[in-house]
């Protein structure tokens, strides 16, 4: 029996937290990954789970010419989870891009169900200026270049990018509701009836926060969460406050229910968070105290991005020369789990401080 986030005692800064509630892993489980919200860091936690508990996070379907799909749905869904159950795979996971299908869901055995949500307006802009760069969507003007050097000779942003976004804003209105809510229910569906399937919702900007909630409802380690950040783009895309005001009303507008997504998303996160600091105020002998445990969970995280930053050179370092993600496919997926794990064991075992 693994040890949890649980604990009677708090002294010791970097002993593993003892047990207090088993894991509830495996369990078969679906992340509905929705576009630039954390997703490719939160896959890489829960690939992560599946290497730790025994259970297997499924490859993508293929279609009928052997090629990989970039998402999952229901038709070659079934036939990708019937294969699986095929060869005596018990515990089953999706980690991959996919609109929510409750048809799909049901080829899973009572599986937990997972998804993040961002901001909008800035998972809009992050999502515009991830098409439009150099290298992004075939085709696509590199609008990024021309945007961070008129940002950076102080000068407006060209019309030419707004004209442009404001287009993108229109074809992709609340992209993040439609990829959660379930594609055979009403299109009217409201926000809170959409999320009610939902087991747990991550929030970008409270990333480390929702991680750590999700420790110790599920019965997790620190080695279970710790993490590599994927895909960080800090600082190379324009951010909010550099965007027109007009132009961030016209996305709020635009996106009305996605911005209702993520004010339900950060009231169940501020509940659970609540009910766990509460249980502890009641009965701190066995009860764990949350800011505690991210307290020493950012500590973990201050030593694994010193660590495994550049965790390519680290593995080469160590002499490895493959394995470098959890699915071992080149994809930035479990960044550096190797590094992580070894981060992780050791801040468990009191060797880091």
């Amino acid at each position: 029996m693994s040890h949890a986030l649980y604990s009677t005692k708090f002294n010791s800064p970097n002993a593993l937290l003892s047990l207090s509630a088993p894991s509830i892993f495996p369990r078969d489980f679906w992340l509905v990954k929705t576009k630039k919200t954390g997703g490719s860091t939160l896959k890489g936690i829960l690939n992560g789970l599946c290497a730790h508990h025994a259970m297997t996070c499924m490859t993508m379907p293929v279609d009928e010419n052997g090629q990989v799909k970039g998402f999952w749905e229901a038709t070659r869904g079934t036939t990708q989870i019937a294969r699986y159950r095929q060869l005596g795979f018990k515990h089953l996971a999706i980690t991959d891009h996919g609109k929510y299908d409750s048809v799909l869901a049901a080829q899973l055995r009572n599986p937990l169900l997972f998804t993040s949500v961002r901001d909008p307006v800035s998972r809009v802009i992050s999502h515009f200026f991830f098409v439009y760069r150099e290298g992004g969507a075939k085709g696509a003007p590199d609008l990024l270049t021309m945007t961070n050097k008129a940002l950076s000779d102080n000068q407006p942003i060209p019309q030419e990018v707004l004209d442009k976004m404001k287009e993108y804003v229109i074809q992709g209105e609340n992209l993040m509701y439609k990829d959660i809510a379930d594609l055979n229910k009403p299109k009217e569906a409201a926000p809170f009836d959409a999320l009610q399937p939902y087991d747990f919702i991550f929030v970008q900007e409270r990333f480390d926060e929702a991680v750590v909630a999700f420790a110790l409802e599920y019965g997790l380690t620190f080695r279970d969460i710790a993490y590599a950040s994927a895909k960080n783009q800090t600082g190379r895309y324009p951010t909010k406050d550099s965007i027109p005001a007009e132009m961030i009303e016209f996305i709020e507008e635009t996106n009305a229910l996605d911005q209702e997504v993520y004010r339900l998303a950060e009231a169940s996160l501020d509940s659970r968070i609540t009910a766990i600091r509460e249980a502890h105020s009641i009965d701190p002998e066995s009860k764990p105290d949350f800011d505690a445990v991210l307290e020493k969970f950012r500590r973990l995280q201050a030593h694994v991005v010193e660590e495994c930053s550049d965790h390519m050179r680290w593995y080469k370092d160590q002499g490895f020369h493959d394995g470098y993600f959890y699915n071992n496919d080149g994809g930035a997926v479990g960044e550096g789990f190797r590094c992580v794990d070894y981060v992780a064991r050791r801040f468990e075992a009191g060797l880091l401080h």
